[in-house]
C-alpha cells in the first residue's frame, strides 16, 4: 500500500513546474499587475521562484523570494510627475524612457543578487519587458523557454520584434490620442509618427540598453534577437478597452489577471 502511495505522490510531484518570475522594472503598478499571477502559479503547486522589487503581501508556499532593493535615487513610485503631462506627445515619451536607463544601471549595479536567478534550473522564465530588452541578456543566460509579459498596450518595437503586425491605418500608436477609426491625414501622421518611434528605439535606446547588459553580464547576442526567441508574448489589454488588434496567436491579452472575486458587501440592518 505505501508503495502506492509513494507512486501517487511522486506522479503529483512530477506535475509541477520550476518557474522563475523575473520582475526587473521596480515601478510599484507594474507589479500590482503581475505579482499576483505567479502567487497563483505557487498556489497550484508550481516551484516559484520570484525575483523582484515587490514581495507578495503575504507569504505562500511554494513561492522563494529574491528580493531586489532600489538605488537611493531610484523611487519605487511613478517616474513620471504631473508636469510630464503638459504638452505630451509621441517623443516626449520617448525621452522619458531613457530617463530609466541610469536607474536600471543603478539597480543592478548595487543589488548582488541579481545573479541568484543563474542558481537554479528552471522549466520555464516568465519577464517583465517594459520599454527595453536589456534584460533580455539576462533570459540569454538561463536555458529555458521564456514568456514576456508586459503591462500595457504593446509598443510599437515590441509589435515589430514578436511578429505582430503594426498595421499604422487602423492601429494608432499608444502614445498618442486617436481612436483607431481613422481619416487619411489621421493614419498617415500616425504612420510617421511610429517611424519616429522606432528609430528611436533602433539608434538610441537599443544601444544603450546592449552596452548595460555587457558591463555586467559580459559579451552577449544581440538583445532583440533574444527577444525574439519568446514563446509567448502577454500583454495586459483586453479587447473590451483598447478594441481589436490584429496579433498572432503567440500573443495572449492577460487584462484583468489580477483582478481577484469581489468581497461580499456588508448587510445593512
Amino acid at each position: 500500500m505505501l508503495v502506492w502511495v509513494a507512486a501517487f505522490l511522486a506522479l503529483r510531484a512530477s506535475d509541477a513546474a520550476s518557474i522563475l518570475g523575473f520582475l526587473p522594472f521596480h515601478g510599484t503598478s507594474h507589479n500590482m499587475n503581475m505579482v499576483p499571477l505567479f502567487v497563483e502559479l505557487a498556489k497550484r503547486g508550481h516551484n516559484v521562484t520570484m525575483a523582484g522589487f515587490h514581495p507578495p503581501k503575504m507569504p505562500v508556499s511554494n513561492l522563494e523570494m529574491i528580493q531586489f532593493k532600489t538605488a537611493a535615487r531610484v523611487g519605487l513610485k511613478a517616474y513620471r510627475s504631473a508636469n510630464d503631462y503638459e504638452n505630451p506627445n509621441h517623443m516626449t515619451t520617448m525621452r522619458l524612457f531613457q530617463t530609466l536607463y541610469p536607474m536600471y544601471d543603478d539597480n543592478i549595479g548595487i543589488n548582488n543578487n541579481f545573479s541568484d536567478i543563474f542558481n537554479k534550473r528552471y522549466d520555464l522564465l516568465i519577464v517583465e519587458m517594459f520599454e527595453s530588452d536589456l534584460f533580455m541578456g539576462f533570459v540569454s543566460k538561463i536555458d529555458a523557454p521564456f514568456i514576456i509579459i508586459h503591462n500595457c498596450e504593446p509598443f510599437p518595437w515590441h509589435r515589430l520584434t514578436l511578429g505582430d503586425p503594426l498595421a499604422p491605418s487602423v492601429i494608432p500608436q499608444v502614445f498618442g490620442q486617436r481612436a483607431s477609426r481613422m481619416d487619411f491625414a489621421g493614419r498617415f501622421w500616425n504612420t510617421v509618427e511610429i517611424l519616429e518611434l522606432l528609430f528611436e528605439y533602433r539608434t538610441a535606446m537599443l544601444p544603450r540598453a546592449q552596452a548595460i547588459a555587457e558591463k555586467y553580464l559580459g559579451p552577449l547576442p544581440p538583445l532583440r534577437e533574444v527577444t525574439k526567441n519568446a514563446s509567448l508574448y502577454f500583454t495586459n489589454t483586453h479587447s473590451s478597452l483598447f478594441g481589436s488588434r490584429a496579433m498572432n496567436p503567440s500573443t495572449i491579452e492577460i487584462g484583468g489577471l489580477h483582478v481577484t472575486a469581489p468581497k461580499s458587501l456588508p448587510k445593512v440592518g
